[in-house]
């Protein structure tokens, strides 16, 4: 069975912050997805939304905090927006058309190995 898990960049919550100046951004770290909070190289999703958002005049904070929390402080509107998600973790989130990346499971021998996949 081929599981491939959509990667979603960013997704918000509609709110009246989510069109403020200031852009707050939270989700566990996962690079290079995002990375370490300050870091030289924060993982390209950070990257992405630090680009696109600054040049419409926003500013974007990235922090780092446990996964299910940043759900949670996002439903309640203390957060923007979450990244690095898949849908099946917050449905009633709004997701972009097209995924910043995708995520798949792939296994790798040597040409001469007769291991195969059976299964979980």
């Amino acid at each position: 069975m081929r599981h491939i898990l959509i990667l979603i960049c960013l997704f918000f919550v509609v709110m009246p912050r989510a069109y403020a100046e200031h852009i707050l951004i939270a989700a566990d770290r996962w690079c290079p997805f995002n990375c370490e909070v300050g870091a030289e190289l924060p993982g390209f999703m950070v990257e992405v939304a630090q680009r696109v958002f600054s040049d419409h005049g926003h500013d974007v904070e990235y922090i780092e905090m446990n996964w299910s929390r940043a759900i949670q402080e996002t439903r309640k509107g203390n957060i923007n927006a979450i990244m690095g998600g898949f849908k099946s973790d917050a449905p009633q989130f709004i997701y972009p058309q097209e995924e910043l990346a995708v995520l798949g499971n792939s296994f790798f021998v040597r040409k001469d190995s007769d291991w195969t996949y059976e299964g979980v």
